[in-house]
């Protein structure tokens, strides 16, 4: 409270007058609070005085009688509601899938939800539950805010720079975007959110660290729009080769070509030709599905755009994709130049078609290649992929039962084996080849999974 001073021989308050109303607001007569002096100048300044004190003292009992009521709606008015626990979402694996399973997780009643349960699933799952962890446990949530019917979440680059603690791979990265989308759109009492938008350090796109942010943990692009996903929780979605980083198994292997896998492990890749037509691809993707068998699928760029419901179906699936050119030629003959564009362009129609890269495999048309050819397709990120048994699936003259025989008396350990969608024979001599080899013992796999 500012001090009373002088001013024309009259007592002058210098800014405090209502505050020292407010002190001496007791039944106080006006002149003994040596506001005014005893001047008959000083009536005007009196009855100013008088007419604030009665209108104050008026209004003093609304605001007491406004600030009770307050009070008591505060008291009446529930909180909006909050939950007590929530379900975590984290890997598992079962055999040669992966897929979601939850385990719950209490919420203290003073924690933020959002930030609490993302700061839960980068901790990780409990040690005992056998379940794989979704984040790197370095990662640190720079901001989390809900806008619209949307989460936002912005990581650190840890995220990104240190995947490789969790094993991080162009496979679990789906399965880890899930796993956060299923945790958070899954929060019952509390405001619905539809969707999470994950951002490192502020951004969706660009290059952090080496890291493009986009490409997550894998070479494809994915959304960081993540809505949720019912279908990966308690099933077996995703195939053992999405979680292998193939360009450094390629990298590990040292590029050029291979025409055979691990022959330490009794396993056996089949693959398919993907070029001319679609006479037996029904039946070949009926009766993968019916074993539950993943294969590799090599897709030409004409075959993509005359087919893409086949080409997104064999992914879909849960199948691999490796390039097989555009347009089916002899490279031996058409040149490096040519096979240049044709990989790129071929690799360019699928990512539009399914949103996933061919790389790192390439099986030459005919298997017409020499090694200045093999060094060329090395440059362009991927690895050549030849064959150990050629079932002759796609000679007119071979019979069903040939086309078996000749493959079940070939197969070894780490074998790859030819087979083309195009085949008329192979409608009935898949179900038969599949048969005897898993009789004898093999388990048919990818070209990633057989590499290995």
């Amino acid at each position: 409270m500012e001090s009373l001073g002088h001013k024309n021989g009259y007592l002058w308050d210098s800014g405090g007058f209502f505050d020292r109303f407010l002190v001496h607001s007791k039944s106080i007569p006006f002149r003994e609070t040596g506001l005014i002096s005893n001047e008959a100048g000083d009536k005007k300044r009196f009855i100013y005085f008088c007419f604030f004190r009665r209108a104050l003292a008026s209004l003093f009992p609304i605001v007491i009688c406004l600030l009770v009521v307050s009070g008591c709606l505060k008291e009446t008015i529930p909180e909006a509601p909050r939950i007590s626990e929530a379900k975590l979402y984290f890997i598992s694996r079962k055999g040669a899938v992966s897929y979601l399973e939850s385990v719950m997780k209490r919420i203290p009643t003073d924690a933020n939800v959002y930030e609490y349960l993302i700061e839960a699933v980068i901790n990780g799952p409990p040690p005992d539950s056998g379940l794989f962890p979704v984040l790197p446990p370095t990662t640190r949530v720079l901001e989390t805010r809900k806008s619209g019917n949307s989460l936002i979440i912005d990581f650190s680059r840890e995220v990104l720079t240190d995947a490789h603690l969790i094993g991080g791979n162009e496979g679990n990265q789906l399965l880890s975007l899930w796993a956060i989308a299923n945790t958070m759109t899954e929060l019952n009492g509390i405001e619905s959110i539809e969707k999470v938008r994950i951002f490192v350090e502020g951004r969706q796109r660009g290059s952090i660290a080496g890291k493009r942010i986009e490409n997550f943990w894998g070479s494809s692009p994915v959304s960081l729009d993540v809505l949720r996903n019912q279908d990966v929780i308690g099933k077996p979605p995703l195939p053992t080769w999405r979680f292998v980083d193939k360009q450094a198994l390629a990298s590990k292997i040292g590029w050029g070509e291979v025409a055979r896998g691990d022959i330490k492990k009794k396993k056996i890749a089949l693959t398919f030709d993907a070029g001319a037509g679609i006479a037996a691809i029904d039946e070949i993707l009926n009766v993968l599905k019916e074993r539950g068998i993943t294969a590799t699928f090599f897709i030409t760029g004409q075959f993509a755009e005359k087919y893409p419901g086949i080409v997104k179906r064999i992914v879909d699936s849960g199948h691999e994709l490796g390039n097989h050119s555009y347009s089916h030629l002899k490279f031996t003959e058409a040149g490096k130049t040519r096979l240049k564009e044709e990989v790129e362009k071929t690799e360019e129609i699928v990512m539009s078609i399914t949103g996933m890269s061919t790389k790192p495999y390439f099986r030459f048309p005919y298997g017409a290649r020499n090694k200045e050819l093999i060094a060329e397709v090395n440059q362009l990120g991927y690895l050549s992929i030849y064959w150990t048994i050629d079932s002759l699936d796609w000679v007119e003259s071979e019979s069903p039962d040939s086309i078996r025989q000749r493959v079940v008396s070939r197969a070894s350990a780490g074998a790859i084996v030819l087979m083309h969608c195009n085949s008329s024979q192979e409608r009935e001599a898949l179900p038969l080849i599949v048969s005897d080899l898993e009789a004898r013992g093999y388990e048919l796999v990818t070209v990633t999974e057989v590499l290995q």
